[in-house]
């Protein structure tokens, strides 16, 4: 089994601890100048292959799983760029990340192509959409791509903030619930955690349509006391032990096999 990480990742090496030789680390940081990767795309798909520098196979036909925990890749190399290249550079940089693990041959749990929502981590009218369909309950939200003229005449967007144009990106605004927000966390096919009102299997519905392998499910109370969906979390930077034995249990029960939010 492979995991592939950033180099600060409580998760993954909470993880590593348990599994030990078990599973092996990529961190994304050492991907451009540590490894040497052979991607390719045309009409029959995409294949990649990625290796040591000495040659050695960082994934071959021995890796069952791969656990991704990258959500951006940036590029040493333009750290000294203008901020405008040092965007270029690493918007470049996660696409060809993303389409790479897209070729992998074994499965991938929380694969960017199934994680697709625009704003992995954050609510999105698209994830939105797919906690209805779900059956879960959500906040009231509203989406304009206009700004509206504030008590002191200017332009400012809704939710608040300093002026801006009158007319602008699309912005979309979740009404805040009255409690902080809670989660309840998603391993493959297991849900743990519990709120008032919400169904597991709801929340087992909404992983497998937006591909949520291993991640969280965000939820805030609304006025009349409902838990309501707010958002999901595909790359938790933290993760209590309960949640690190189900994914350990997950990753051994289903080695090889197809699973949930996986491709390949």
């Amino acid at each position: 089994m492979l995991v592939i990480r950033h180099f600060f990742d409580p998760v993954a090496d909470a993880l590593a601890g348990l599994l030990g030789a078990r599973l092996r680390c990529l961190t994304i940081e050492t991907w451009l100048t540590g490894c040497a990767f052979k991607h390719t795309v045309g009409q029959d798909g995409v294949a990649s292959d990625i290796r040591q520098r000495d040659g050695r196979a960082l994934l071959d036909g021995a890796t069952s799983i791969v656990l991704n925990r990258v959500r951006h890749v940036s590029v040493p190399a333009f750290h000294h760029a203008s901020a405008a290249n040092r965007d270029y550079a690493a918007a470049e940089a996660t696409a060809a990340f993303w389409s790479c693990l897209e070729g992998l041959r074994c499965p991938v749990l929380n694969s960017t192509l199934a994680l697709r929502l625009m704003g992995q981590g954050r609510p999105s009218l698209a994830a939105a959409k797919h906690a209805v369909l779900a059956g879960l309950h959500t906040q009231r939200v509203r989406m304009t791509t206009r700004a509206r003229l504030s008590e002191s005449g200017q332009l400012a967007p809704f939710g608040g903030g300093g002026p801006v144009p009158a007319v602008g990106t699309p912005a979309l605004v979740f009404d805040p619930g009255v409690d902080e927000p809670s989660a309840v966390w998603v391993i493959g096919d297991e849900v743990l955690g519990a709120l008032d009102g919400v169904e597991p299997a709801a929340v087992a519905r909404f992983a497998q349509q937006i591909g949520l392998g291993f991640g969280t499910v965000l939820f805030a109370r609304r006025a009349d006391g409902i838990w309501a969906w707010c958002g999901f979390d595909a790359a938790p930077a933290q993760a209590p032990a309960e949640a690190i034995h189900s994914l350990a249990r997950y990753l051994d029960r289903h080695s090889g096999q197809a699973i949930r939010g996986a491709r390949g």
